[in-house]
């Protein structure tokens, strides 16, 4: 992620839950030293009915 992750981009993370999202993405964005939480769009997909995701 350190790679991927610049700052003054928003990234868009779709997940079941926001907690979860930020546990897991925590580490990549500290070592991009990229500001998670002004960089970070999460999005709860949870119980989406049109689609195969189900959490």
């Amino acid at each position: 992620m350190a790679d991927l992750l610049k700052d003054g981009v928003a990234y868009i993370t779709p997940a079941c839950k926001e907690e979860k999202q930020k546990k897991l993405l925590r580490d990549g964005f500290q070592r991009a030293n990229v500001q998670m939480d002004s960089n970070r769009k999460p999005v709860t997909i949870r119980d989406v009915t049109a689609g195969t995701i189900h959490c």
